[in-house]
């Protein structure tokens, strides 16, 4: 996991698995069907929001598992999915 401690981190240079992470633990949902730009500013956002350190998106998950367990993994499908798309990075990186 690349660790980001700038609070400017935009996303670029985290891996799937790190920007996933972090679009979990913004507020946009699956439902609301966003743009892959929406995806993007949701990550940045969400990564501004826990200092630019990735790993702290990954502590939010861990919990919110622990909690919602069959929540947790559809929402993480999801969330891989669609940074995938936005990023243009491929399912089988992490």
């Amino acid at each position: 996991m690349t660790m980001r401690n700038d609070a400017q981190s935009d996303g670029r240079g985290e891996s799937l698995a790190d920007l996933a992470e972090a679009l979990f633990c913004s507020p946009l949902r699956p439902e609301d069907r966003p743009s892959p730009d929406q995806v993007r500013d949701a990550v940045r956002a969400s990564l501004r929001a826990h200092s630019g350190d990735p790993s702290t998106c990954a502590c939010e998950l861990a919990q919110a598992y622990g909690e919602y367990p069959e929540i947790t993994v559809a929402r993480m499908r999801w969330c891989r999915e669609a940074v995938a798309e936005a990023f243009g990075l491929g399912m089988a990186t992490t």
